[in-house]
């Protein structure tokens, strides 16, 4: 029998793991380029945009479909010029297909594909399309432009110009502040999940910018409300199928409304994310569970999505076998087989396996041979007794159980996990392992996020400022603001952490490559990249926070605090500035604002710049981090030549400054009273 050879296209040439998914389709895929818009123009041929990422299952599930189908490729080989794009790698395109998408369909997602013009210009678009629609989709459309190309060039321009639209953006005279505020969360609480946290809705993403942002609203207001709701959902997603029981890290969202079951696949910048909010968590709450959420999404990152060369990996893939979540599902006889497999002692086979079915929440109507996500009953230690054993020996039952299972479950296929760096998310990391070392005060933690940041400067830092998105890619076009706001956020929270002012020093830097290269028309806003592309029409400014919030927050945030350090006036003018251009849409939209709403906070309710003098300066520092005290900036004494706020103080005596707004308190050495200075309490 003859082996079949596999088709061959141009992506079997490019590095991003995405794209050399789909490098062996019968689709003649080409990477975004000059020259396939060139190809289009000659040919005279619509374009096919095809963007997705490598952990993503519905591009996956359209490849197999679709992509995958020669009857299929041959109507897009013969119609149309068809490109493949990593989100990831290029988010300016996604962006701009992604709007265009939106105002078609009113919403998008992944997979992106995006009919468009020779030019470029979009003219239809959606997300996935089963194989029948999309038959349907490319030959109507193949068709009509043959007919009448001007119905086409029409419609472009009209929606090219609603795309532009979008971009221009009002000042608004802001209302009372606190106001606002008050509005935000009144409306925002009504939609609260007051049973199982997050929203009233499924599916459920964990969306960290918004819990940090209550996290704190909840501690600076002293909002019982808010507190108990963030509480809940930090400890139903660590005790949901959302977190991965034996291993660690957390998938991307829950496909259902009590965080059980979850879409498999793991992203960098959701696990780093979390990390700062449980980290954070267990000061504000004063709880050891959410240390150890904390620590163990560490260290499953460090594990698994970690090259030792420095840096993180992106994602790990929800699907292994072509089926999505194989990797992670348990039945009752593989549980049982391996307590079988485990030397116990006092405790019966049978009541151990009834320990672990009712520890991982296995109920009693699952049959052997159920697909079971794993959840957690810590509630099980105090209310079930396995001949009279200890908390401490029901903990090491349960550890043991759990390196069985995950010794057993490394021997199957495991999902595909895409190695590429991504600057903005390995940023986030950094700023993870540094509020780590701060929070749960942990050098380690420090040492590993400065070894990152060094990976990223010695690899993605180019000469007059450049800053890669990724290494190791054919990276000729764009430069990305979520880069440099991120890394300068990172570098703000390395200072925090080290007390190092080179951090400083490295996020002005950072900061003036950004107001250089991504200022918007109106000097206040930025754009998202830069316009070095020829395709691509416009160039995008995102306003509303997502899973990642946008770069533009990011910065305005980043403006405040250097402004603290530096006493730099123009930062925190254009800080307050690009506040005024999103705040009409706080009260409504808080859940979408969220990092908006944290300036706002730290804008306009007393906000700290607390100095600490004389040898035990750090000691200090450590004890003041004891209390959750998110309303402030830190610095030692021994800075005052290049930190404002330290200027003119006593660099001998151990002496700790609380001032605000150029205007200082006496120095005081109780760390309790500081406490309370800065929480209101006194």
């Amino acid at each position: 029998m003859k082996d079949t050879v596999r088709p061959t296209n141009k992506l079997i040439h490019e590095d991003s793991l995405y794209l050399q998914q789909h490098a062996h389709n019968p689709v003649h895929w080409l990477p975004w380029s000059v020259e396939a818009f060139e190809k289009a123009k000659t040919e005279n041929k619509l374009i096919i945009i095809s963007i997705g990422y490598s952990s993503c299952h519905w591009c996956h599930v359209m490849e197999k479909e679709s992509f995958e189908n020669t009857t299929i490729a041959e109507v897009m080989n013969e119609n149309f010029v068809c490109i493949k794009v990593d989100r990831e790698e290029r988010p300016d395109i996604d962006a701009v297909y992604m709007t265009a998408v939106q105002l078609m369909k009113g919403q998008g997602g992944w997979p992106l594909n995006c009919i468009t013009l020779p030019d470029g210009r979009a003219i239809y678009g959606g997300t996935y399309f089963n194989p029948q629609q999309w038959l349907q989709v490319l030959e109507q459309l193949s068709m009509m432009y043959q007919k009448d190309k001007s119905k086409f060039l029409e419609y472009a321009s009209s929606l090219q110009e609603g795309m532009m639209q979008l971009e221009k953006f009002e000042t608004i005279n802001p209302k009372p502040d606190f106001d606002i505020l008050k509005n935000a969360i009144a409306k925002w609480s009504a939609l609260f999940d007051k049973t199982h946290g997050g929203l009233q809705r499924s599916p459920k993403f964990a969306m960290p910018v918004n819990l940090n942002f209550l996290m704190q609203y909840g501690h600076v207001f002293n909002d019982t409300e808010v507190k108990k709701h963030v509480r809940l959902t930090l400890s139903k997603m660590y005790n949901g199928g959302i977190f991965d029981q034996i291993e660690g890290g957390f998938a991307r969202y829950s496909t259902d409304n009590r965080w059980e079951v979850p879409h498999f696949e793991k992203m960098l910048y959701d696990n780093a994310q979390l990390i700062i909010v449980y980290a954070e968590a267990y000061k504000a709450y004063n709880d050891l569970t959410f240390k150890n959420a904390a620590k163990e999404t560490i260290n499953f990152l460090k594990e698994k999505m970690y090259d030792n060369s420095g840096y993180y990996y992106s994602a790990i893939d929800a699907d292994s076998e072509g089926e999505e979540g194989k990797f992670y599902f348990w039945t009752k006889a593989e549980i049982r087989t391996i307590i079988n497999q485990l030397n116990l002692e006092n405790i019966t086979k049978d009541t151990a396996f009834d320990f672990a079915c009712r520890y991982f929440s296995i109920s009693e109507s699952k049959m052997e041979n159920d697909e079971i996500v794993l959840q957690c009953n810590k509630d099980i230690f105090n209310d079930y007794n396995l001949r009279m054993l200890e908390p401490s020996q029901l903990q090491k039952f349960i550890d043991a159980i759990k390196s069985a299972m995950k010794i057993a479950r490394d021997k199957r296929i495991h999902p595909v996990c895409d190695k590429k760096l991504i600057t903005s998310w390995n940023a986030l990391m950094i700023s993870a392992l540094a509020d780590a070392a701060l929070y749960l005060n942990d050098k380690e933690y420090e040492l590993q996020a400065l070894a990152t940041f060094s990976y990223l400067e010695q690899n993605l830092f180019q000469e007059k400022g450049y800053l890669l998105r990724s290494s190791g890619t054919k990276q000729t076009s764009n430069l990305h603001l979520e880069d440099y706001a991120l890394l300068i956020q990172a570098c703000i929270k390395l200072f925090e952490c080290t007390w190092d002012f080179q951090w400083i020093e490295k996020a002005q830097s950072l900061t003036t490559y950004a107001i250089q290269y991504f200022s918007h028309d109106d000097n206040i806003l930025f754009y998202d990249y830069t316009s070095n592309d020829s395709v691509l029409k416009f160039r995008k400014t995102e306003l509303q926070d997502n899973v990642i919030p946008c770069a533009n927050s990011v910065m305005a945030n980043n403006l405040f605090l250097l402004s603290k350090y530096l006493n730099n006036e123009d930062y925190l003018l254009r800080s307050k500035k690009m506040l005024e251009k999103v705040i009409e849409q706080i009260p409504d939209y808080g859940f979408g604002y969220a990092n908006w709403a944290l300036l706002l906070q730290r804008t306009n309710q007393p906000f700290y710049e607390v100095a600490f003098g004389g040898s035990n300066a750090i000691r200090n520092k450590n004890k003041l981090n004891e209390h959750y005290l998110p309303m402030k900036v830190t610095a030692p004494v021994i800075l005052k030549n290049k930190i404002e706020f330290t200027a003119d103080k006593n660099e001998t005596d151990d002496l700790i400054y609380v001032c605000r707004n150029h205007s200082c308190l006496l120095p005081t050495s109780d760390i309790i009273k500081v406490a309370q200075i800065i929480t209101g309490k006194q």
